[in-house]
């Protein structure tokens, strides 16, 4: 075999191996992606709806129920979540008050720099979840427009 041979079949793997791990990194970041967009379409809101729907298949398939139970089961399952929500709602500024006094304990114990860094720390957090919160909101007016409602 010739060195340019060599130099040629050489080239060829290493242009495939190239080509399959641009492939395996763009896969794994599509399905990551797609993976981020199922976890954010779950908010608590929507958490019970979900939980519900899937138990409610799980006992058509083991139960072999009829369509009248399914009926039934789905409008008992229903009042459930709807129950859930309100309870979830609730309990949201309980939740809140919990959150800021551990903050303000965590702080107890932090230096006047270290507590500023914390202050920042929780303000880019904020922004984090706040860019997300409105790229959400703009997703779902968006999807809403082009289904019609």
């Amino acid at each position: 075999m010739s060195s340019r041979s060599k130099v040629s079949a050489l080239l060829i793997l290493l242009a495939i191996f190239a080509c399959g791990a641009l492939f395996g990194v763009g896969g794994s970041f599509y399905y990551l992606k797609k993976k981020r967009q199922q976890w954010s379409e779950r908010g608590p809101r929507d958490m019970y709806r979900v939980q519900a729907e899937k138990m409610l298949a799980r006992m058509e398939r083991s139960l072999d129920l009829s369509e009248e139970q399914k009926i039934a089961i789905k409008a008992e399952l229903d009042v459930f979540s709807q129950s859930m929500k309100q309870l979830h709602q609730d309990m949201r500024p309980q939740f809140r008050e919990l959150m800021s006094q551990r903050t303000k304990s965590i702080q107890s114990h932090l230096t006047p720099e270290q507590s500023e860094k914390f202050r920042e720390m929780r303000k880019r957090h904020r922004e984090r979840n706040g860019e997300r919160k409105d790229q959400k909101k703009a997703e779902e007016a968006t999807s809403s427009a082009a289904s019609g409602n």
